[in-house]
């Protein structure tokens, strides 16, 4: 069974600002793929943040919808112009047929009067419904940016319980491992000179141990995770380095302290 490494690197990078999309590949770039798994598991720890990170698209596609809000318009036909001449030419006609001058006048003035006033009724509805739609988008989108910063704040937290401790799982066709164990003595490996034959032999004698078990759970198709053989004493390790004078020294993994 091929092996593959959970990159953690990969997946502390994914920071809050960046969008689903970066999140997605993030995961997929750091070897994490989607599967099942009782609770705790890797597992459901892996679907829980392809689950979160869909849910962060979601999200954000809301807000792109939301960030600009919806003009309504009141969408006058083609050649509306002539309806005006004709609205025009009907006014003066019907004021043509008055018998004296001042009540063609009257008339005139009163028809278009009310004109104006059911256009202008017709604009504030407008307006008024514009106002109103625009008031309830600036609300969900708040809502959104606040779940969005929510979401973001769960991935970061399913991330982190992710890598926290060393696993394997049989999952998508391969064997998932986290051994952060390994890359921590590589770090001290390039540390430690040949000055040091006892202290570098205890290295890579740990991890190599590693190394074997890892080829051991590869060659098996026990789907069950786990994560025995997968660490290494680095608390000992550590200190046999500090006692030996070497000072630049890789911080402990995640979760450990010496």
């Amino acid at each position: 069974m091929q092996v593959v490494h959970i990159n953690p690197i990969k997946l502390r990078n994914l920071r809050p600002h960046l969008p689903a999309t970066m999140w997605l590949q993030g995961l997929a770039m750091a070897g994490v793929v989607r599967g099942e798994g009782p609770p705790g598991s890797p597992a459901a720890e892996m679907q829980h943040l392809y689950t979160l990170s869909w849910s962060l698209a979601d999200i954000e596609e809301r807000m792109e919808q939301r960030k600009y809000p919806t003009q309504l318009t009141w969408l006058a036909p083609n050649l509306w112009w002539l309806a005006v001449i004709a609205v025009y030419m009907l006014s003066i006609t019907l004021s043509a047929m008055r018998d004296d001058f001042i009540d063609r006048l009257i008339f005139f003035g009163t028809f278009w009067v009310i004109g104006g006033i059911m256009a202008g009724f017709i604009v504030m509805t407008i307006r008024q419904t514009n106002y109103r739609k625009r008031k309830e988008q600036e609300k969900e989108y708040l809502e959104a940016t606040g779940l969005r910063e929510s979401t973001v704040e769960d991935l970061g937290v399913a991330r982190d319980t992710l890598i926290q401790r060393p696993f394997a799982v049989a999952l998508g066709g391969a064997l998932r491992v986290h051994a952060p164990d390994i890359e921590w003595i590589e770090g001290c490996l390039r540390e430690v000179s040949v000055d040091h034959p006892e202290l570098r032999a205890a290295l890579t004698g740990a991890q190599q141990e590693i190394r074997d078990t890892i080829k051991r759970y590869s060659e098996e198709t026990n789907p069950d995770w786990t994560r025995d053989g997968l660490s290494a004493d680095v608390v000992s390790l550590h200190q046999r380095c500090v006692a030996a004078g070497i000072s630049r020294l890789p911080p402990l993994p995640q979760g450990v302290s010496d």
